[in-house]
C-alpha cells in the first residue's frame, strides 16, 4: 500500500505535522485541489489568474477557492497579488502557480 506524507508548518506556533496515509484516501479527498493544480501544470511555468484558473478546470468559484487556498496552505501553489491599474474598475488580480513541491506531487500521483 503507498502512502503519502504531508506536511504542514503552522506560521504562529511554529509546529510540524507530519500525516501518512493511503494515496487513494488523499486523491479522494483532495479531487479538486488535484484538477486545479493539473492545470496549472499544463501552462507552468506561467502563472494563471484565478477567473482563467477556475474556467479552465470547469471549477466554480465557491469550492474552487477553498481547494485553492488549501493547496497554499500546504504549499503547492504560491498565489501572488497583483494590483490593477489606477481607475481600472475590479478588484486585484490574483495570480497562482505551482511550486517545486506540487510538481512534485502530481508526478508522484501520476496526474
Amino acid at each position: 500500500m503507498r502512502t503519502h506524507t504531508t506536511t504542514e508548518t503552522e506560521s504562529d506556533a511554529e509546529k510540524l505535522i507530519e500525516i501518512s496515509y493511503p494515496v487513494d484516501d488523499f486523491v479522494r479527498n483532495n479531487k479538486a485541489m488535484l484538477k486545479l493544480m493539473s492545470v496549472l501544470l499544463k501552462y507552468h511555468p506561467h502563472p494563471i489568474p484565478t477567473r482563467r484558473l477556475y474556467d479552465l478546470a470547469n471549477t466554480s468559484n465557491n469550492y474552487g477557492g477553498v481547494a485553492l487556498c488549501k493547496a497554499e496552505r500546504m504549499g503547492y501553489i504560491t498565489r501572488k497579488r497583483v494590483e490593477k491599474p489606477i481607475g481600472e474598475r475590479g478588484n486585484h488580480m490574483i495570480l497562482n502557480s505551482l511550486t517545486l513541491k506540487g510538481e512534485r506531487l502530481l508526478q508522484e500521483l501520476g496526474i
